[in-house]
């Protein structure tokens, strides 16, 4: 059998307390590691929620952002609508106007109506694209 390695009784207590104190500094590195762990582990439950947040958040502009476009193409449709509307009724105020008075009145309301029908499609587009 070997024999232990012999030492004085002096560096066995030497070694004993450069042990205890690399033990003691091990368990403070360790509880700081716990303390910091537990700081991630709230700052990513914190992420997280912020996360959810913003989903949320997004998703309620998408849905936005698509009523709005729904929006947006129904004023584009009845803007349309009051434009052919707008020519109809020029069209048949020009032939009841045309069966019923002379040349130079009848021009003039067909002017008029001409203006008018500018007039209000030129409204109708500022009112649907937002300038005043």
């Amino acid at each position: 059998m070997e024999e232990a390695p012999t030492c004085s009784l002096a560096q066995a207590l030497s070694s004993l307390s450069a042990l205890r104190e690399q033990n003691l500094r091990l368990r403070a590195d360790c509880a700081a590691l716990h303390e910091a762990q537990g700081g991630l582990r709230a700052e990513s439950l914190r992420l997280a929620e912020q996360a959810r947040a913003l989903s949320r958040d997004n998703a309620e502009l998408r849905d936005l952002c698509c009523f709005l476009d729904d929006d947006r193409q129904r004023g584009r449709r009845l803007a349309r609508e009051w434009q052919k509307f707008g020519r109809h009724t020029a069209r048949v105020m020009k032939q009841e106007v045309g069966l019923r008075c002379g040349e130079c009145y009848c021009e003039d309301i067909v002017v008029g109506l001409s203006c008018f029908e500018t007039l209000l499609c030129h409204c109708l587009h500022q009112s649907f694209t937002g300038h005043n």
